[in-house]
């Protein structure tokens, strides 16, 4: 017998259960900071995008006014 984390004692079936429980916890932190991460590049890469069009519109509003 093993002992959880509040003390009680388990069978290792159950401990096997928790384990499990435990392995898919991480996968699905690792997956869900994975995918946290990639959508703050995207949002970056999107945000340097509309920063270029926005330098060049400028450009091209300095260009139409009269001299």
């Amino acid at each position: 017998m093993l002992q959880n984390a509040r003390g009680a004692q388990v069978e290792g079936a159950e401990m096997q259960s928790y384990e499990g429980e435990l392995n898919h916890l991480g996968k699905l932190e690792e997956f869900l900071r994975v995918k946290g991460s990639r959508r703050i590049c995207e949002a970056d890469e999107i945000e340097e995008i509309k920063r270029q069009e926005e330098i060049q519109r400028g450009m091209l509003d300095q260009r139409e006014l009269p001299q």
